[in-house]
């Protein structure tokens, strides 16, 4: 499948199935084997996805002169 672009819902049913089957343990290269996807496209579209999400956040710190 390198190079075809897949539409976009068959794009969200496959990060759908690859959380499914990440969260029965299974891995991404494996995953990629049996789906015929590359595992980094994989790897990237999960990513994104979870940050379009919101799962991951903006997080705020403090900074403080360590010296007395």
């Amino acid at each position: 499948m390198r190079g075809t672009r897949l539409p976009d819902d068959v794009r969200r049913d496959l990060i759908a199935y690859v959380r499914r089957r990440r969260s029965d343990g299974v891995g991404i290269y494996h995953i990629a084997r049996i789906t015929g996807v590359l595992h980094e496209s994989i790897r990237r579209w999960t990513q994104r996805d979870e940050a379009r999400a919101g799962t991951l956040e903006l997080v705020a710190v403090e900074v403080r002169d360590g010296r007395q």
